[in-house]
């Protein structure tokens, strides 16, 4: 089912939204991990759009939403999510994020409680002060911290061709593991047209690492305290160890939280496994029916 793509202007920034229409089902909203885009859940949607009301966001600064030159701290990209909910006329929603997109859900529910009836978090980067004061290395900390940031900063953007980018990128370690499917999606809607006729990334490396940035020297701890629907925390299998430390630190801090680890995944684990994200999704909310 192809969704339908609408605007929505949140304090004067344009944020995009794909929307899976299912009247009288209940409300499902779902946000992406930092550089990449709402397409990248049409899988996962796959096996949920018979049970739900779907709707999946381009958070500012990726997929096709608005470019604001600031605004890239997680506080701030999590207070554009309640002007969609206002624009669906959405309460009590089921939220489903992936990474970054998991942390701004922890914030919605938080700050908006009415908006959030149950969180479903995919390998949530969310950095805590618990972790620091530890003298842990949490987040990508110290020289991974580095590292990354530096990768993002040489990510190529533009490529003469969509047929180049899938040629250069389909073998690369990160990209090996991902359903074909969400890889072509990947190709044909995280990159933008130019004139000239080449294409270029809808998420410049640029807002990767001021978002990258923001969530390294974030705090989640009161947001995650203030958390009060249920959780259900979906581990990868192959979780990178800060990441599992991470979680593990904010599992300890909520108050009515589960956890499952999804088998033969890495922290990509919606790219590599939609469906069976999906059925993830489907039984951690049947479970409380």
């Amino acid at each position: 089912m192809e969704p339908e793509s609408r605007f929505i202007d949140v304090d004067g920034v344009l944020i995009h939204v794909l929307r899976w229409p299912r009247p009288g089902a209940p409300p499902l909203l779902l946000l992406h991990g930092t550089g990449f885009l709402a397409d990248l859940w049409r899988r996962a949607v796959d096996g949920l759009h018979e049970h739900y009301d779907v709707a999946a966001v381009d958070v500012r600064g990726h997929g096709r939403s608005a470019r604001p030159d600031q605004g890239y701290g997680l506080a701030e990209m999590a207070g554009d999510i309640p002007g969609v909910f206002d624009a669906l006329g959405w309460r009590d929603a089921y939220v489903a994020g992936h990474s970054v997109g998991a942390a701004l859900a922890f914030i919605v529910a938080a700050r908006r409680p009415e908006l959030v009836r149950r969180l479903f978090a995919v390998e949530p980067i969310v950095p805590t002060r618990f972790r620091r004061t530890a003298g842990t290395a949490q987040g990508a900390g110290g020289g991974m911290a580095d590292a990354v940031r530096e990768r993002m900063r040489r990510r190529r953007a533009a490529f003469p061709s969509r047929a180049a980018v899938a040629e250069r990128w389909r073998d690369r370690p990160v990209f090996a593991k991902w359903d074909a499917r969400v890889f072509d999606d990947y190709v044909q809607h995280g990159f933008a047209d130019l004139d000239d006729g080449s294409v270029a990334l809808r998420c410049p490396p640029a807002i990767e690492v001021q978002v990258f940035e923001s969530s390294s020297d974030f705090d989640a701890t009161p947001y995650l305290r203030d958390v009060r629907c249920p959780v259900l925390i979906a581990q990868a299998e192959r979780s990178d160890p800060w990441v599992a430390a991470m979680i593990a630190t904010a599992a300890a801090l909520l108050a009515d939280v589960e956890r499952i680890t999804i088998p033969g995944t890495s922290h990509f684990a919606p790219m590599e496994a939609p469906g069976l994200v999906a059925e993830e999704i489907r039984a951690f909310d049947a479970a409380a029916r």
